[in-house]
């Protein structure tokens, strides 16, 4: 009777496992402009047509995602975001660029040009997202376990890339790039109201969007004494 019970127990836990790998989801979702294509020449005699302080239009390559993920979000780390571009000093103010009629850089200079701003940064994200049920999961076998046991977890790792680009020349002035990651954990309840995916999503793209920041304030003041070599004080 007791092997039989051990068995039972072993495979039950071994079922457990199974149902767990089943249960990990992974999946990676990328926003891309197509960038001007490389001349050597042609780029040579490209010329930046702004002085600072200019006027800047963002241009959001998955703006639904933007739109769901920060717009709604109760920090408004949309409106910071550009409080703390414009308080560089390079920047006289920002206006958002709702629609290009391509991804692509030319398209969206076109776009600024409607909107009448000097340049255009373009945000670009990248998401890498993965959650499952970890090894505390045979615990949901209990009903207690289904509100009260950390068996699932989620992890997600969002890059973001801007580049700033002159309107009027197709001048790169700036390029950067901040990473963000974010972890949580959570019952099977949790799972079910899908409040874990939304969540970890949520925070890591809070965390990309302060490291992305982070590096363009620290390559503003070098764009702007490159933007200064082609004018006289």
């Amino acid at each position: 009777m007791k092997r039989k019970s051990v068995l039972k127990v072993l495979g039950l836990f071994l079922s457990s496992l199974l149902f767990i790998q089943c249960q990990t989801t992974t999946y990676k979702k990328k926003s891309e402009v197509v960038w001007p294509e490389d001349n050597l020449k042609a780029n040579l005699k490209i010329k930046p047509s702004v002085k600072s302080p200019f006027s800047v239009g963002i241009y959001y390559v998955n703006d639904e995602y933007w739109s769901k993920i920060l717009a709604n979000s109760k920090a408004g780390e949309l409106q910071e975001f550009d409080k703390e571009i414009v308080s560089t000093g390079a920047v006289s103010y920002i206006n958002i660029i709702n629609k290009a009629h391509q991804n692509t850089v030319e398209a969206i200079r076109a776009a600024g040009a409607r909107q009448d701003v000097d340049a255009v940064l373009i945000l670009e994200d990248s998401t890498t997202f993965e959650y499952r049920l970890n090894f505390l999961s045979p615990l949901y076998l209990t009903i207690v376990g289904l509100w009260f046991v950390p068996g699932h977890s989620s992890e997600a790792l969002i890059t973001m890339k801007a580049s700033l680009w002159d309107v009027k020349t197709g001048y790169l002035i700036l390029t950067s790039r901040g990473e963000g990651e974010y972890n949580t954990w959570g019952s099977y309840q949790s799972l079910n109201n899908r409040e874990l995916p939304a969540r970890t999503i949520k925070g890591a793209t809070k965390e990309s969007l302060k490291s992305l920041l982070r590096h363009i304030k620290r390559e503003t003041p070098k764009a702007i004494i490159k933007l200064s070599k082609y004018y006289k004080n």
